[in-house]
């Protein structure tokens, strides 16, 4: 959230005020995690010639939420997977398209995922095959989206701050969608639930359809064996060494004044303080959310009605490995129309072992909004029986017991709560203002 101008401006501010803050800081800046933003905000510095700086990362290594795992024999992301870009990836006005170069110059090894080229199967309730007989219904709803761009670019005209705003499912419905049967409650959740994690009913229409909105029409699969943490691990390879990076350092409390930020954490058992002119927060948002850190003064209500607004959703996920594919397997998506359990019952899985290095028979589910918290909070092995029995609907006598399963913490993880950032209704620009604003020479990113 903090532009590289900004950033620049931060540094030239911390070259005027030197030693007229704290005293024996332990250094000029500390940066509040080691997550990309908070790689990005030591690289910028670094660059710019501030060496002067601490990271502190609760973690064991660097990437946030970046996280791989060996599952199956194969290395897998069970954070971010994906690397989306524009359809011109050398626009840098376009952050996912600055991550897409930082990869290239990695060497990060990606796949084409061509999501919807190979298309999906659709199955009912009992096992039945009902792609096709869906068709008009998605027909319906592309031209419903249609009509609600161009009411999201008209609204844009008249009311350019954003504060006159409703929900997706408001705009959908003037636009002549308001989905009733299960079906059309399937259709909307591929189309809107599984990209977006939340249903339409709380999502700001505004932000979806109109001011700023972007498309990343182009979709690679991390596919590296060395995991997408990688990434961070390649960008800061430069400056990241024992002096700078302080790992499995838990920050719990955060001082804050117009001379000085000092941070208690944590570190390897022991309880510590660390104390700079300036400090970034690149934490995760769900950590405000929780209250996993504590402020000192506490912050003012302008940024917390702003973090409240940039709601945290989970998008979870779930792995499961067995000993052969007995699904189909030429299809990108398979889904499942449960009129019984409701649309965000393991609806949607996706053959992922195809993606990597000798094809491990991987089935990895997804799920979003309230079932996506209930499953991640619940044991796997709950987990696994849900599966089982989706898929036994389908595949009948087909499907064989798992050999393993794997799900994320995101629900769970003081430190994560929640993947994906998910605008509510009444977030303006100046919402993100509020949120991006310095209280003290405490700054925040991420």
């Amino acid at each position: 959230m903090v532009t590289l101008s900004a950033l620049l401006l931060f540094v030239a501010a911390i070259a005027a005020a030197y030693g007229q803050s704290c005293e024996n800081p332990d250094a000029q800046v500390l940066i509040l995690g080691a997550g990309m933003s908070g790689i990005s905000a030591a690289r910028t510095l670094y660059e710019s010639g501030e060496t002067d700086f601490i990271i502190l990362e609760q973690a064991s290594r660097v990437g946030g939420r970046m996280r791989s795992i060996e599952f199956a024999g194969t290395v897998i992301d069970i954070g971010p997977q994906w690397l989306f870009t524009s359809e011109d990836p050398t626009d840098t006005s376009n952050p996912s398209n600055i991550l897409y170069q930082f990869a290239q110059q990695c060497g990060l090894e990606l796949r084409p995922d061509g999501l919807g080229t190979r298309g999906n199967i659709i199955y009912d309730r009992d096992g039945a095959v009902i792609t096709t007989s869906l068709f008009p219904t998605f027909g319906r709803y592309a031209i419903a989206e249609a009509a609600a761009l161009q009411l999201g670019a008209r609204l844009d005209e008249e009311n350019p701050d954003g504060t006159r705003d409703f929900s997706v499912a408001v705009g959908l419905r003037i636009s002549g969608w308001d989905p009733r049967t299960p079906e059309e409650q399937h259709v909307e959740y591929i189309n809107w639930d599984f990209p977006v994690t939340q249903s339409t009913s709380s999502v700001s229409f505004r932000r979806r359809f109109g001011m700023d909105r972007r498309t990343f029409p182009i979709i690679n699969l991390v596919t590296d064996q060395r995991g997408y943490a990688y990434l961070a691990e390649c960008i800061g390879e430069a400056f990241l060494n024992s002096s700078r990076l302080h790992l499995n350092t838990q920050v719990s409390a955060v001082q804050y004044s117009d001379e000085c930020v000092c941070a208690t954490a944590l570190e390897n058992g022991e309880t510590r303080q660390y104390c700079a002119p300036y400090a970034i927060h690149t934490f995760a948002l769900g950590t405000l959310q929780l209250g996993t850190i504590q402020f000192e003064p506490p912050l003012p209500e302008s940024k917390v009605f702003a973090y409240n607004l940039l709601q945290p959703s989970v998008f979870q996920k779930v792995w499961v490995s067995f000993s052969e594919a007995f699904w189909d397997t030429n299809v990108d998506f398979i889904t499942v129309v449960d009129p019984v359990n409701g649309r965000e019952y393991f609806p949607f899985f996706q053959p992922i072992g195809a993606s990597y290095p000798g094809n491990p028979p991987i089935l990895e589910a997804f799920l979003s909004g309230e079932t996506s918290l209930r499953v991640g909070l619940q044991d796997s092995a709950i987990t696994k029986q849900q599966i089982c029995e989706v898929l036994t609907r389908i595949y009948g006598d087909r499907v064989t017991e798992p050999l393993d399963i794997f799900q994320h913490d995101y629900a769970s993880n003081p430190y994560f709560y929640g993947n994906l950032e998910t605008q509510l209704v009444g977030v303006t620009r100046q919402t993100f203002a509020d949120y991006a604003a310095p209280v003290g020479r405490l700054y925040f990113s991420g």
